[in-house]
């Protein structure tokens, strides 16, 4: 897949479409990725794939860097740091209720960083009036889906645990934004408030309002309450792991067709083989705001919209 995915990349740079090139080629290294970390370079370099790992590691800073200054030519404020990409916004966004979110899970007699993370986080919130959220231990979010884990959670990396960080601060309902932090990462600005932020990601007025935070208060809470005994759908039952998924993308499904007040009209349901459906591609408020780095998305620092979207996007 991956060395389809680099040769679909070169059928792209050579039209010139550098974007849509850039990207086959962070997905050909998604799918790679998995081969070099559980069985090395030396399986990727020999197998009869015309792939090499450094060569297409090598080709994605290169056509990184050709998207950069695509980028720069339509878009200058990307040169920019962020206070003077802001310039004239300060202040003029309306106030917003965010979280930020982290998860320091660390032994604090080998590294000071959870207290150090801690510090500047919370006198970061403090200046702009947001709430924090800093756990000590990665947390894992409960639902009636809790039942098919069947691995013990140590298995896990914390690192996975930011998804359910989120989800426990979007189910709260309270806030408009959350934003996710690493533990390791720190504001450096305090002066550049996340209201602006938000504000310019959202200047087309896509986003629903007030009212997406409501629709998403009651997707949740049909979300933890779950099947009722008395409801069955031909799977089985919803007792079943395949029954208890196909109700949850029931619930999903009931959802949309009830947002006829959004700005989009969903039509059939596409690419359910691969788990991505038109609500993905069709959306076109913003929801997520992250950035990139050197070779792709970088998931470091996020900030999620309150909404039904982001919702399914992190379940």
């Amino acid at each position: 897949v991956a060395s389809a995915l680099i040769l679909a990349a070169q059928c792209c740079e050579q039209l010139n479409s550098l974007v849509l090139g850039a990207r086959m080629r962070q997905l050909a290294a998604i799918f790679a990725s998995f081969d070099y970390q559980m069985k090395g370079q030396e399986f990727i370099d020999q197998s009869p794939w015309p792939m090499q790992w450094m060569d297409s590691m090598e080709g994605i800073l290169w056509s990184m860097g050709s998207l950069k200054q695509y980028e720069l030519s339509v878009e200058p404020w990307r040169g920019s740091s962020l206070r003077n990409a802001l310039a004239g916004r300060h202040g003029q966004a309306l106030p917003t209720r965010i979280a930020i979110v982290s998860v320091c899970d660390y032994d604090a007699g080998q590294t000071p960083l959870a207290r150090l993370s801690k510090i500047n986080a919370e006198g970061y919130a403090k200046r702009h009036g947001y709430d924090i959220v800093m756990h000590d231990k990665a947390p894992v979010f409960s639902d009636p889906l809790s039942s098919m884990l069947t691995d013990p959670i140590s298995h896990r990396p914390a690192a996975w645990s930011k998804v359910d960080a989120i989800l426990m601060s979007l189910a709260e309902g309270k806030h408009d934004w959350v934003m996710w932090k690493d533990c390791d990462s720190f504001f450096m600005d305090h002066d550049i408030r996340l209201d602006d932020v938000v504000a310019v990601a959202d200047h087309a007025g896509l986003s629903g309002g007030n009212g997406e935070l409501t629709a998403l208060q009651t997707l949740v809470s049909e979300w933890l309450a779950g099947p009722q005994p008395s409801q069955s759908n031909g799977s089985g039952g919803t007792s079943l792991p395949a029954g208890l998924l196909s109700w949850y993308d029931d619930l999903f499904a009931k959802h949309w067709q009830r947002a006829a007040a959004g700005s989009l009209e969903f039509g059939e349901l596409e690419n359910t083989t691969l788990g991505w459906k038109n609500w993905l591609f069709e959306e076109r408020a913003h929801h997520l705001i992250a950035s990139e780095d050197g070779l792709m998305l970088n998931t470091g620092n996020l900030l999620v919209r309150a909404s039904t979207w982001s919702w399914q996007f992190f379940q």
